[in-house]
């Protein structure tokens, strides 16, 4: 049916009149009652959106012009967005006209006699394209807030649907208190976001008129001026004439001058009013991230700067248009921070380069295009923005990508001399404090401080990727590297080990490369978690806490407000509970964003272990979560108090449920406490995670494993016949072997698996905890692989000399070897022995054989590369630093002892470059990397090593004897011992 104005006011003030409804239900409401297909819809939505808003606004005050809010939203799920949406968006106004004739005709004194004069009624309009061309970080969370509640809202209403036609009166009725209450709140924030973008009704009710008159004064304003510029002409021609008659060639000449700027001038205004109709091709490019299209955007919105240009695009995309709106993003914040952040602005138009943009505030596209385009109108304009530094890296002859973890910061900068001349040290310093704020002293102590510290624990390695020149297709390949390191997909490529931190750049790199890559491990977490572990609980006052998430999240998190850090939370819930058994898609978010929204909610927040201090939900001010000042955040615990007591468990819904009772960890939790009484596991929780595993529940199927895990840790076959209790112990046998090598991947998995270790290792550390339960592990699998035969053996060599390097950079300096002295002592002292093993080769590649506990044992040698050597390196300096709470002071200095020994053996026979590194950390005050030089300037010492760790009697007296601090948690497992309550084996006791 043909739309108009009366039957969609009416239809609006119909449906208004059945009670209050938000923004989205509304406009669906009114096209389904006028019988509009999709796209009459989208001419719903794109012609009538003022008139809807009016007419609601007529008919309540209480939700009074909130439909804008979703505007873009639903023309986005109304129909298709296509780019040349633009072709119908606001064409500039009459102050963006006025400025670019000001600018044509020279009146630099414009914009200033513009902007003091306050009183005009253009000032008002003026007002309206500021809010328009400005958006807070404020208003972006109370939009984001609003949409998270509108597909709450959606939820809810679908939920109702069913219970209505279920015929489930009292849940329907409960299910549409809970949607009054979140209209509220929605109309709350819509409210809040309507006071920070200053709109007022004269304002919105005379948008469409400025619009209008932008529209017409276009061409009145281009005719005016075209009509003086007519004029001077005409004089100048007359002037020149009269210069010529009278033989005044000098006043003749610049007569001339003048005219054909004027000229230039009269044509780039013809150009201008043939314009006003007229479309082209927009393509964004920024540097490094990509490039988006808009194919039909009004070639008059040119006329704004480019900065106001960029952030009126932004605000007119719609999210949903993931790419180009992610685009826009990435060119405002690079535009928006460009005093602290110099960027460069390109331009072109149809292939043809126009050049650096002057004055991103006040210089309009549109003015160059037409004096320099040859064609017109144009079909293309390409903008491209960049920051300077990372353009002149990128086409530098010579280029460094310098990579520091953990945080992955990076800088990529031109090798010329300055940055050659550099020691490694220094580049790693200065990549960590470039966005440090800090200045003068307190800079010049912190750059200190970090200089030491990395000169102590940090590992450096040099990758060469020859691919990435200066050549237009080595550039995209730079830019493609530098966008994956953005965006944490860089893939470390092999790097070669430069032990000379100290060293110039010159000197450590091979300087005719044309693309280098510097990647810096720090050593500052040893025996701490890199992804922070956070904690999210809800209570009443007078109730104990129940937890509602316990997962690790990336450290780029941080710092983040209250609602960024609660919805990365919830994503990660999402992927982990995976589809619930039930059927739903995805998990309900509905009762937690109602706990933490509500207006009588606290929220406490702990981070790294300090005093809880209150948080609001959505923040006014740059309050952030994040860890003190030169501090990595490693643990933070959320408490949501509310105010109305939790739902009985008999009351609750299916949505209250996931969160108060999640059924698979609910059912772990209660195999763990069998588990723990020494009670067989109940058969019908295992049932159920079983059924649910195969349901594709992440959740259970992690669980299994971790229960799977404590069953074999004990080892304790139940059976009773000799062949059945055999089958049973290789089973036990089978997991441990497998489980050794995934502990890190199991802990980060399993919220069980870390409350277990909270219990039972409460004063350690998440990277030291994984160590407790790998050094158990090993334990079981040395006493149950005596007498067994090379398969059981050689399962303890892979489960010893394990070492996940990993490529991922978010997870590469997390899963690199353990600092744990006692795993490390024994990785080295192992490796040692399979080194100096005899070696061989057949169709799998080369290995190594070697005799152990009276089996030959076959090691394939792929672990024994330079990378390898690097991260036991790398590890043996992190040691120096780590906490070892399981041990007393004289444990921890045996262990430290035999460590330096283990290193001492290895590097001289295996890695002797790497004395060099030990040689400047032991210089910078790391004590362990000291012990080293002594016993590797120490040849008598060095002669000794190899009789005194004898691989069998080492390896069953270091790995079957734990720490005295870990007794506790071997106990559970039957794995205390008096040797383990004694303290560590004297490294003098393992001839």
């Amino acid at each position: 049916m043909p739309l108009n104005e009366r039957d969609v006011v009416a239809t609006v003030a119909e449906v208004r009149a059945a009670g209050q409804i938000t923004p989205r239900a509304l406009r669906r409401a009114v096209a389904a009652r006028l019988g509009l297909d999709a796209k009459d819809e989208a001419v719903l939505i794109e012609k009538y959106t003022q008139c809807i808003e009016d007419a609601a606004a007529a008919s309540s005050d209480t939700v009074a012009g909130e439909e804008k809010l979703d505007a873009i939203e639903i023309e986005a799920s109304a129909a298709p967005f296509e780019d040349d949406s633009f072709a119908s968006a606001r064409p500039a106004d009459e102050r963006d006209v006025a400025e670019v004739m000001a600018a044509f005709s020279g009146e630099e004194d414009y914009f200033a006699s513009a902007s003091s004069d306050a009183d005009t009624p253009a000032r008002k309009s003026e007002g309206r394209v500021a809010r328009a061309y400005s958006i807070s970080e404020d208003e972006k969370q109370c939009d984001s807030v609003l949409d998270k509640l509108s597909d709450v809202i959606a939820d809810l209403e679908s939920q109702l649907a069913l219970q209505l036609e279920a015929g489930d009166e009292e849940a329907a009725a409960a299910t549409e208190a809970e949607r009054q209450e979140c209209i509220g709140r929605y109309n709350e924030f819509s409210r809040r976001l309507r006071e920070l973008r200053g709109y007022d009704s004269a304002s919105d009710s005379d948008d469409d008129a400025s619009t209008e008159a932008a529209r017409g004064g276009l061409g009145a304003t281009v005719e005016d001026a075209l009509a003086e510029t007519a004029a001077s002409i005409a004089e100048k021609e007359a002037l020149l004439k009269r210069d010529r008659a009278a033989g005044d060639h000098e006043a003749a000449a610049l007569t001339a001058a003048d005219l054909d700027w004027l000229k230039q001038h009269a044509r780039a205004l013809r150009r201008i009013e043939d314009s006003r109709h007229e479309t082209v091709a927009l393509r964004i490019i920024v540097l490094g991230e990509g490039d988006e299209r808009i194919s039909a955007l009004p070639l008059v919105q040119l006329l704004r700067p480019v900065a106001p240009l960029v952030e009126h695009l932004l605000n007119d995309t719609p999210p949903a248009k993931e790419k180009l709106y992610s685009t826009l993003k990435k060119a405002h914040e690079m535009i928006a921070f460009r005093s602290t952040e110099p960027v460069a602005v390109e331009m072109w138009c149809d292939e043809t380069y126009l050049g650096h943009a002057p004055d991103l505030d006040q210089w309009a596209p549109l003015g160059d295009l037409t004096e320099r385009a040859e064609v017109w109108p144009p079909k293309v304009v390409d903008i491209s923005v960049a920051l300077k530094q990372v353009q002149e890296a990128v086409e530098a002859p010579s280029c460094l990508l310098a990579i520091v973890d953990p945080g992955i910061k990076h800088v990529a900068i031109p090798m010329d001399g300055s940055v050659l001349d550099a020691r490694l040290v220094d580049i790693a310093s200065y990549v960590v404090l470039r966005d440090d704020p800090s200045k003068g002293r307190e800079r010049r102590e912190l750059g200190d401080l970090l200089q030491g510290e990395l000169l102590r624990t940090a590992v450096v390695g040099a990758a060469y990727t020859k691919e990435a020149d200066d050549t237009a297709d080595g550039q995209l390949v730079r830019l493609d590297m530098l966008k994956e390191v953005r965006e944490k997909k860089f893939e470390v490529p092999p790097t070669k080990a430069i032990h000379a931190i100290d060293a110039k750049l010159r000197d450590a790199i091979d300087v005719t490369a044309p693309f280098v890559v510097l990647y810096f491990s720090r050593g500052e977490l040893a025996g701490k978690d890199v992804r922070p572990r956070v904690t999210l609980s809800v209570r009443h006052a007078d109730s104990a806490p129940t937890v509602l998430a316990d997962e690790r999240i990336s450290q780029t998190c941080f710092p983040g407000t209250m609602f960024e850090l609660i919805s990365d939370l919830l994503g990660v819930v999402r992927t982990m509970r995976g589809k619930d058994p039930r059927g739903d898609a995805r998990p309900p978010s509905g009762p937690l964003l109602k706990w933490a929204i509500a207006p009588d909610t606290v929220i406490r927040v702990a981070v790294n272990g300090e005093a809880p201090r209150e948080m609001p939900w959505l923040t006014i001010d740059d309050k952030k979560i994040d860890a003190p000042h030169g501090e990595f955040v490693t643990r933070v615990a959320l408490e949501l108090v509310v105010a109305a007591p939790l739902p009985a468990p008999g009351d609750r819904t299916p949505e209250e449920k996931f969160w108060l009772e999640p059924e698979a960890l609910n059912l772990v939790d209660e195999c763990v406490a069998a588990f723990k009484a020494r009670e067989p596991l109940p058969e019908v929780a295992v049932k159920k995670l079983t059924v649910m595993d195969k349901l594709g529940v992440k959740r259970a199927e992690v669980g299994a494993i971790w229960l799977n895990l404590l069953v074999a840790l004990r080892c304790s076959p139940t059976k009773r016949k000799i062949k059945e209790r055999e089958a049973q112990h290789k089973a036990h046998f089978r997991t441990l072997s497998e489980y050794a090598l995934k502990i890190q991947a199991l802990h980060d998995a399993s919220p069980s698996c870390r409350r277990f270790l909270d219990e039972y290792c409460p004063k350690l550390d998440g990277r030291a905890r994984k160590d407790a339960l790998q050094m158990l592990v090993l334990k079981r699998l040395s006493l149950e692989a005596h007498g067994r035969g090379s398969d059981y053996v050689t399962k303890l060599v892979d489960a010893v000399t394990y070492d996940d390097k990993g490529t991922d950079l978010e997870k590469r300096y997390d899963e690199d070897g353990s600092s744990h002295p006692h795993l490390l002592a024994a990785r080295l002292v192992f490796a040692y022995w399979v080194a100096m093993g005899e070696s061989d080769r057949d169709k799998a590649g080369a290995f190594k054989r070697f005799k152990f506990r009276g089996e030959t044992i076959l090691k394939s040698d792929d672990f024994l590369g330079a990378d390898a050597c690097a991260r036991c390196v790398q590890s043996v300096l992190r040691a120096d630093g780590y906490d070892c709470l399981q041990y007393d002071v004289d444990e921890l200095d045996r262990a430290r002892r035999t460590l330096a020994d283990a290193a001492a053996l290895w590097t001289a026979e295996h890695d002797p470059e790497a004395r060099r590194r030990y040689e400047v950390a032991a210089a910078a005050g790391n004590l362990l990397a000291g012990d080293i030089v002594k016993r590797l300037a120490s040849d008598a010492d060095l002669s000794k090593l190899p009789r005194k760790y004898k691989l069998n009697t080492f390896a069953t007296r270091h790995l079957e004897t734990l720490p005295a601090g870990l007794s506790c948690l071997g106990a559970v497992f039957d794995l205390a011992s008096n040797d383990d309550a004694g303290g560590a084996v004297r490294a003098d006791r393992a001839p």
